[in-house]
């Protein structure tokens, strides 16, 4: 099988390389590569098919984490927390995950607090 987000996702890396110092400066993801991910189908690519995902093979998925990564590690790491959240919907009883909004539109699930269990604790050195 193809990695079609991948393939979506390669000529978008430019860009965010690019973007990389002002996503470090800034200690956010830019609002533009947000929506050029979102377009390119990584956040639903572990959501199941049910509710309008891809239902990637998670191999797949991380191959284009990865790729963003390589581009700009914050954006990549933000990428890995926000894109597997939806792959959660896949244990969850239909029910639940019907009424979490999983059929019309993108949720985030992902929020920032104090104390995150995904949130870093140190920082990297340069070399």
């Amino acid at each position: 099988m193809s990695n079609d987000v991948l393939a979506a996702v390669r000529p978008l890396l430019p860009g965010i390389a690019q973007r990389a110092r002002t996503t470090d400066d800034d200690r956010r993801v830019p609002v533009e590569t947000v929506k050029e991910l979102t377009a390119a189908g990584v956040f639903r690519m572990l959501q199941p098919t049910r509710y309008g995902g891809i239902e990637a093979d998670p191999v797949d998925f991380y191959e284009v984490v990865r790729a963003v990564s390589d581009a700009c590690a914050s954006t990549g790491w933000v990428t890995s927390v926000i894109g597997v959240h939806p792959g959660s919907w896949r244990s969850s009883p239909t029910r639940r995950s019907a009424t979490s909004g999983a059929r019309t539109r993108t949720r985030w699930c992902a929020r920032r607090t104090r104390r995150s269990v995904v949130s870093p604790r140190s920082t990297a050195a340069s070399s």
